[in-house]
């Protein structure tokens, strides 16, 4: 059926052509027709449809030359037919149908013919047609309208222009008289503009209006939004976070990225110094003192590292606890730490040991303990035999005191011991042995033999092995006794 709409049409037109030259029909061209429509038929026929297609190419590049007169059909043909690829194909089709419809005429008749059956077909068409037949009012603004909402044509990637259309036509400030003024103005000075092109660039107009406002208050939204923050920010990240719902890391690293990104950062800057200065006061004071330098020296690189200390070694939640783990901070030494750091070396040095190595140097050992009592009872830490003393040197002094008490104890106790081995050591002994042959070569037997041998050998020896023993307790408890002395003074001076 629709192939026998194209024949009559066709054939109806190659009837006109008779009529001669007009607005809308088009004339033959004079240049005889180098290939027939059938020979296209039969090639297509065959499958050979690019032979086909050059032979139409040549009849249309004839038309192209032959139709540049001021005439509407030719008009339309050059800036639609040859600038359009819908139109383009619509032409291409209408010549291959009509090729179908009159296989004995010539290409160029049938392209002609073919162009003539297009522009009458497309000027009924709110789609295809041009501004002319809107201007003479054979096509409607309705007829535009009902297409947009029943298209005749699915358009692969959209419809630019139906899109513009009827955002323009639904918009309260443009409506559909908008668009009518808008098409009417140019469809009068552009006749042979495509009307859907207009419609739809009129409609563009009316949406890059639009959307330039709906851009213009968005960006007014986001610069009020972006001032209420800004004012949040300040109110919650620009002050001293000590006094202001706490110093957390999540809080401070907030306000050193606002300082970073914001439009007034030093406003942040300084709160976050402001935050660092009054957490510093929580600190001991030989931490004050090393807080005080460093920050002082460079307070972003000090900031950063507290930042830092937030998130190493898992995640802090109070700044305080992030200040304290800073390197800076975290070994500042107090003067009792320093007094020890200085003993230490001094004694080991002398004992002509390496640090960690003088565990039989009592002197070196006293500075070990008397530092871990200094550092426990600094913490606070009481009770048990723990003794606390006013002063770093008190701490050295009792801890040597009760070194060498525990020292002289020891070697007492080995006194002891020794004392009570000689009575059984003599026994063994090879003196023993030679004044009991001493005693027989002398003449002595039983009964007198035995307390001979007690009062000769056996007292005398164990006098002279027990000499030196009572001397050494005698210096070791008199040392103990001079230690004991200086540590009972020392605890009379213990802090509660």
């Amino acid at each position: 059926m629709r192939q026998a709409m194209w024949v009559a049409a066709g054939l109806g037109v190659l009837l006109l052509q008779g009529c001669g030259n007009s607005d809308n029909e088009a004339p033959r061209v004079k240049a005889e027709s180098a290939f027939s429509c059938d020979q296209v038929n039969n090639l297509k026929a065959r499958g050979d449809t690019k032979s086909a297609s050059r032979m139409i190419q040549a009849s249309i590049n004839q038309l192209n030359t032959a139709y540049t007169e001021d005439k509407a059909v030719q008009r339309f043909y050059r800036g639609l037919v040859q600038k359009n690829l819908d139109y383009a194909y619509q032409f291409y089709d209408a010549i291959e149908k009509t090729c179908l419809a009159a296989p004995s005429q010539g290409l160029n008749e049938a392209a002609t013919a073919a162009l003539n059956t297009i522009y009458a077909q497309t000027s009924k068409q709110p789609r295809w047609t041009t501004c002319r037949f809107f201007n003479d009012k054979s096509i409607k603004p309705d007829d535009v309208y009902a297409e947009i909402g029943n298209p005749k044509v699915i358009t692969i990637g959209g419809d630019a222009a139906a899109s513009n259309m009827v955002v323009a036509a639904n918009a309260e400030k443009y409506g559909k008289a908008y668009l009518l003024k808008g098409v009417t103005e140019r469809c009068a000075a552009n006749p042979d503009y495509r009307l859907w092109t207009v419609f739809g660039a009129v409609g563009g107009v009316a949406v890059e209006e639009i959307l330039a406002e709906q851009r213009r208050v968005e960006q007014e939204q986001e610069a009020e939004r972006r001032r209420v923050e800004h004012a949040a920010n300040l109110a919650e990240y620009g002050v001293d976070l000590v006094a202001s719902n706490g110093a957390t890391c999540l809080r401070y690293d907030k306000a050193l990225r606002l300082a970073s990104e914001n439009n007034e950062p030093e406003r942040f800057r300084e709160a976050a110094r402001q935050t660092l200065q009054s957490l510093a006061r929580q600190l001991p004071e030989y931490q004050r003192v090393v807080f005080d330098a460093e920050f002082q020296k460079d307070p972003e690189k000090f900031s950063q590292e507290v930042r830092g200390q937030c998130t190493s070694w898992g995640v802090r939640e109070q700044l305080i606890d992030a200040l304290r783990e800073v390197n800076a901070i975290k070994f500042a030494r107090t003067e009792g730490q320093q007094f020890f750091d200085k003993l230490r070396v001094e004694k080991e040095t002398a004992a002509g040991c390496r640090s960690g190595g003088c565990l039989r140097d009592v002197q070196a050992m006293a500075v070990m303990s008397a530092s871990v009592s200094y550092e426990r009872c600094e913490s606070g830490e009481r009770g048990g035999n723990l003794v606390c003393l006013p002063e770093p040197r008190n701490f050295y002094d009792y801890a040597l005191a009760t070194a060498y008490i525990d020292e002289a104890d020891l070697r007492l106790a080995k006194i002891e011991e020794q004392e009570k081995r000689i009575r059984s050591d003599l026994l063994m002994s090879r003196e023993l042995e030679e004044c009991k042959h001493k005693l027989i070569a002398a003449g002595y037997r039983d009964p007198e033999y035995g307390p001979r041998v007690e009062s000769d050998c056996m007292g005398p020896l164990d006098a002279a092995l027990r000499a030196p023993l009572e001397e050494s307790r005698g210096k070791l408890q008199s040392t103990r006794q001079k230690w004991a002395e200086l540590a009972q003074k020392l605890q009379a001076q213990a802090k509660p």
